[in-house]
């Protein structure tokens, strides 16, 4: 999710609930949590699916909206986080997050390619060259 007018997100793990049937992907999310904060007032989200053994990414744009529907907690109890929701289904704090999927990116890289992009990153970010390179 984004801050404000941020290009950059704040970051959270999550676990996805479900991808419906309309293709919209479904997240529990705790109310108390910088991403419910966030889509108060900028309903902008990303998610990023990666398998970095195979250097495999998908990013996923859309709009979130969040809820607190009972039925859909209750259809996802089994798998409530005990750590993030201490009283399980009926902990307050569990919201419902629906990303309505607008654009979707797939890439795969090989090593070869990842390593210039993080020596171009890197340089970006720091200003000095990066060096990458197996001893």
């Amino acid at each position: 999710t984004f801050s404000g007018n941020e290009q950059f997100p704040d970051v959270i793990s999550l676990k996805r609930q479900e991808l419906d049937d309309d293709g919209n992907i479904w997240h529990l999310i705790s109310s108390e949590s910088i991403s419910f904060k966030n889509l108060q007032t900028n309903d902008h989200v990303t998610l990023i699916y990666t398998k970095p053994g195979d250097l495999q990414f998908i990013r996923i744009t859309g709009t979130g909206k969040v809820s607190d529907s009972k039925s859909r907690i209750k259809k996802y109890r089994n798998h409530i986080d005990r750590k993030l929701f201490e009283e399980g289904a009926d902990d307050p704090k569990i919201r419902v997050l629906k990303l309505t999927v607008a654009a979707t990116q797939y890439w795969k890289s090989d090593s070869r390619s990842l390593i210039t992009i993080l020596k171009v990153l890197g340089k970006a970010i720091s200003g000095r060259d990066m060096d990458f390179s197996s001893s």
